[in-house]
């Protein structure tokens, strides 16, 4: 089961400050309920690369949650140069964690 978030998942900062590129983060899962340690779960699947071009809504990083997994979208730009990848398979990923690094492609 893959479920989407509709929160935002990129550094906004780095964007309103006119950076030439920003992170893609780990979202923040629920304002209302607590995260132990903020872990929201584990990477499991990194469906770009480094000089991809992507589609803002593209799934870049699949987290599996304890009970579902977390498809992280590409935010931030219509069209977005992967230049650097942060995160690796099977690392836990807290609220907020940087995973990639894009640029307006």
């Amino acid at each position: 089961l893959h479920t989407s978030t509709p929160s935002k998942s990129h550094d906004a900062e780095a964007l309103d400050r006119g950076d030439v590129s920003w992170a893609i983060t780990t979202p923040i899962i629920s304002d209302q309920v607590s995260i132990p340690d903020g872990v929201v779960g584990d990477v499991v699947e990194i469906p770009v690369r480094v000089g991809d071009v992507i589609d803002e809504g593209t799934h870049a990083v699949i987290i599996e949650t304890h009970k579902a997994c977390l498809n992280v979208k590409a935010t931030g730009h219509r069209k977005m140069r992967v230049v650097e990848i942060l995160t690796k398979l099977d690392e836990e990923v807290k609220e907020g964690d940087r995973l990639l690094m894009v640029e307006k492609a």
